[in-house]
């Protein structure tokens, strides 16, 4: 077992403008798509959050200017996911039907015929909402012929137009639909990157920073260098709480970037030269800091240093970008909310949101409890707050067990069965190899469970974790395995299957679970090894690996795939 970050798997690939990973681009494999001869879900629940830029507002598009002139600092930003955000089902329609038809929280529908393409750009030129819609599908089109969908938005708690990237969330909802009901083997970064360039087809003109709701909630640092964009996932070690506020006040988010993209690409004088240094060096350095203080494990700490670097931050941006657009960045409201006397014994800091100006504001709380009396105070100023809590997170909550290779090297025992079913003794307990090791992920306080299959280990998975046992069999099983089924189906809840029809190497089948993942670190442990704990603790090897890992860089990807390139045994690159 190894546990690995993500980052360590990009970086040995290689990243395209078109946000994707590997030799090409994902999602242009096959143009014409054949849906598998296995029988897809029905319904697909989605949930797509909003996202707030804690720190590197205007980066995003400062950092594409490096296409004219390589002087220009790449951009950075750390973004993070809403509480708030898109709730849907969605299922293919049955038959040759190539009709979209969306239904939003508020009961409007469209329906959008996939053929018509006259009609879907005329569509996504519209002041409409389902303009986005309309340019995604364009978008989605040009890779792939999927058929009809029907996807119903049942609720959402998403402010709309206050800087939360709304629009961005049904873009990303819709890509995702599509991308899970006709298996399109979409990674994120690919769903971001048709979710974007649908977008930029309406009359919005987001930045690549607003597509990072396809992270869902978790904190995202992203590198926009150019036309290229890179992510990785920033773990909080404590829990962080915050209030958005909808000032409630008015700006105009394209004057205020009408003004400051003036400065660029080739800065005309030192004010210029100065917003180049905000934007760019110091917010490096800004968002670096930020990222060491959400790795403090110190609840109190970290909300301190936290809001001290937000307030850091808004000084910074008040002296230097206010001066190239007073009218819109002045922010009265703004500043009226940061220095209200009563909020100062509950926050530790806080500055403005997106474009800045006075539409959101963003505070971090000193606790729980503050949090609740800042949202009553910021009501009495007739501002509009949301809750936003940053959850502490596991240094790892995800394993990834690889079963759809033919394990060669077993033959002939693996002819008829492979070896995560052999069963296995312990005292009196026979179980599938398989089994064993799930357990103990499980009681090592994993949460998610990534099981690598193939088309038949994929069934004999589903049979072994997710289907009760007939009543006849259990009631003529030994006492002492009385309960166990229960057992079994409560790891199968914890179990994801992500398909490899054609196993090739572990390289390949870790990349497959990049949406999955979703950046975060990762234990990757194998359904035919096991190891024995020798611990004086009394801990399993799972947790002492997970124990050994916290707080500590990730292992090696490289000399990973240096063993599968070799086609040598990837199991001895580090053993408990």
């Amino acid at each position: 077992m190894r546990v690995f970050g993500w980052n360590e798997i990009l970086n040995e690939c290689t990243i395209h403008d078109l946000g994707s990973i590997g030799a090409r681009p994902p999602y242009i494999y096959n143009r014409l798509h054949v849906p598998r001869t296995v029988p897809e879900p029905r319904v697909v629940e989605l949930f797509v959050t909003g996202r707030i830029c804690l720190f590197g507002e205007h980066s995003d598009w400062a950092g594409g200017y490096r296409r004219f002139n390589s002087e220009v600092a790449p951009g950075c930003a750390l973004v993070c996911g809403t509480d708030q955000g898109l709730y849907a089902r969605a299922r293919k329609i049955s038959g040759d039907s190539r009709i979209l038809r969306y239904t939003s929280s508020d009961d409007q529908c469209v329906e959008l015929d996939l053929d018509d393409l006259s009609g879907l750009r005329q569509m996504a030129q519209s002041p409409s909402v389902f303009a986005y819609i309309a340019g995604c599908v364009l978008e989605l089109g040009k890779h792939f012929r999927v058929g009809g969908a029907d996807i119903v938005n049942y609720k959402s708690d998403l402010p709309i137009k206050k800087g939360l990237s709304s629009s961005a969330a049904i873009c990303v909802l819709i890509v995702r639909a599509l991308n899970k009901l006709y298996d399109l083997k979409l990674t994120v970064h690919g769903e971001m990157d048709i979710a974007y360039r649908g977008e930029i087809q309406t009359p919005s003109r987001c930045g690549r920073m607003d597509q990072c709701v396809a992270f869902g909630r978790a904190v995202t640092k992203m590198s926009f260098d150019s036309d290229l964009l890179s992510t990785e996932s920033v773990r909080a070690a404590s829990t962080i709480y915050m209030v958005v506020v909808d000032l409630c006040a008015k700006k105009d988010t394209k004057e205020i970037l009408k003004c400051l993209n003036e400065a660029y690409p080739f800065p005309r004088h030192d004010a210029d030269k100065a917003l180049h240094a905000l934007l760019g060096e110091m917010n490096q350095q800004v968002c670096e800091e930020a990222q060491e203080i959400l790795g403090e494990r110190d609840e109190r700490c970290a909300a301190e240093r936290l809001g001290q670097a937000m307030s850091k931050a808004q000084a910074r941006w008040d002296q230097i970008a206010v001066p190239l657009c007073p009218h819109e960045l002045k922010a009265p409201s703004l500043h009226r909310l940061l220095e209200h006397p009563q909020l100062q014994a509950h926050i530790t800091g806080g500055k403005g949101v997106g474009s800045q100006g006075d539409g959101s504001a963003q505070l971090v709380c000193k606790s729980a409890a503050d949090q609740e009396e800042a949202v009553k105070i910021v009501k009495s100023l007739n501002m509009e707050p949301l809750k936003l809590t940053i959850p502490k997170q596991k240094a790892v909550r995800t394993a990834i067990v690889p079963i759809a290779g033919a394990c060669s090297g077993m033959w002939p025992a693996t002819k008829c069965v492979g070896p995560w079913l052999f069963p296995v003794r312990k005292q009196r307990m026979v179980k599938p190899a398989i089994a064993w090791l799930c357990e103990e992920l499980v009681e090592a306080g994993l949460e998610r469970i990534l099981l690598v299959v193939n088309q038949t280990t994929e069934m004999e998975m589903t049979r072994l974790f997710k289907q009760r046992e007939e009543v006849a069999v259990l009631d003529s099983a030994s006492q002492h395995v009385d309960g166990y089924d229960e057992v079994l189906l409560a790891i199968g809840e914890k179990i994801t299957f992500v398909r490899q029809e054609k196993p090739s190497s572990i390289r390949d089948a870790l990349l497959l679970c990049e949406r999955e993942v979703e950046g975060e670190a990762f234990l990757l442990a194998w359904g035919d090894h096991f190891c024995r704990s020798t611990s004086q603790e009394g801990l399993s090897c799972v947790e002492q690996l997970l124990k050994a890992f916290a707080g500590r860089s990730v292992a090696n990807w490289a000399a990973l795939v240096k063993h599968a390139r070799a086609g040598q045994s990837t199991r001895n690159t580090e053993h408990l």
